[in-house]
């Protein structure tokens, strides 16, 4: 579909031969709005980032964002701690699509 290569192509523009890639780039990358990044709000249509996680199995941290949104926080959970059953209130936008987003893509 459109919006997998669109992300895939910014995946790749942003990561291609680059060194030295932060945690904090990530997560910028992560939350930026598509087009112009990875984030999606359109859940009424059935598509939308419910979280973005960044992963570092060195420190042993997940980080979590919530529903793709700043406002909601970042928060570390770590591997070796055990989960404790809590709940969160997190934000949500909703969104529209721009047409064509869901067009089918033809594999090159």
């Amino acid at each position: 579909m459109t919006h997998s290569a669109i992300r895939y192509q910014y995946i790749k523009e942003e990561l291609t031969n680059k060194k030295n890639i932060t945690k904090e780039r990530l997560k910028e990358m992560l939350l930026s709005k598509y087009p112009d990044g990875l984030c999606c709000h359109y859940y009424e249509e059935f598509f939308g980032t419910t979280k973005s996680m960044v992963i570092s199995p060195a420190d042993g941290t997940i980080d979590i964002c919530w529903g793709g949104r700043k406002e909601n926080g970042w928060h570390t959970y770590f591997i070796t701690k055990p989960l404790y059953n809590e709940t969160q209130t997190a934000e949500l936008n909703l969104e529209r699509a721009m047409p064509g987003t869901y067009d089918w893509q033809p594999m090159d």
